[in-house]
């Protein structure tokens, strides 16, 4: 198998926190998160325990509640269809097998394309959003709006309508903070296993609700939920929706 070197794994008191590796043979696929193009090794390659090089460097960065990030720029939550490629107008959005992340701004072309089995970046978006140690009712809260956000952008073609080649980008100025690599929590974990597909929309809409959010500390966003004030409701009882 190939080396993989992870710098940094986020750990949290009474939480179990679940790190996956995806070793790929050394002509092998990997299986749940395929790396679509991997940027060229730096010179300074580092050496595995066996003094062999090191074929991937996976860097774990901070939670988006304690680290800095770009804050999201507003958008009209209403989206354009685009017209069915098929000829067919889907009844409803549908739950995608697969979805493909590019990892840097819309328009950074040198960023790499991750494609990623879809529940395992819903529980990689929330790991990296939110804190596992919340109550079960404000991460369920948290990751209906993720997935109805991202569910939004899938069913839209937001990205795919303008000739890029991916779903939804990495950075928190246009979509969610998502790391390749990184563990995640077997709090978050049990949420996303039991909602996956389930999603926010408003009354006589077809498309999901593009859910945005802000932290509600260091940006104010009114109007949106906010990630420390859903945590707030949550330990007064709140159910998710309220």
């Amino acid at each position: 198998f190939q080396s993989i070197l992870i710098n940094r794994c986020q750990v949290f008191p009474d939480e179990l926190a679940i790190q996956q590796c995806n070793l790929i043979e050394s002509s092998g696929i990997l299986t749940r998160m395929e790396n679509i193009n991997i940027p060229p090794n730096t010179a300074n390659t580092p050496q595995n325990q066996q003094g062999g090089n090191v074929n991937e460097i996976i860097n774990v960065g901070p939670n988006t509640l304690n680290g800095n990030y770009p804050e999201k720029i507003p958008e009209e939550e209403d989206k354009p269809l685009p017209p069915p490629t098929s000829g067919v107008v889907l009844p409803k959005p549908v739950v995608p097998e697969f979805i493909i992340v590019h990892a840097g701004g819309p328009n950074n072309t040198s960023a790499p394309n991750y494609r990623v089995l879809y529940k395992d970046y819903i529980k990689n978006v929330a790991s990296c959003e939110i804190y596992s140690t919340w109550s079960e009712n404000t991460i369920r809260a948290n990751i209906y709006a993720i997935i109805s956000f991202t569910l939004n952008r899938i069913y839209t073609e937001w990205y795919r309508g303008k000739g890029k080649n991916f779903d939804i980008t990495n950075s928190t100025a246009y979509d969610h903070a998502f790391t390749y690599g990184r563990n995640i929590f077997e709090s978050i974990s049990a949420v996303v296993d039991d909602i996956f597909a389930t999603y926010i929309r408003r009354v006589g809409r077809k498309q999901p609700l593009l859910a945005q959010y802000c932290d509600g500390k260091n940006v104010q966003c009114p109007g949106w939920m906010t990630q420390w004030g859903s945590k707030y409701l949550g330990d007064q009882g709140k159910a998710p929706f309220e």
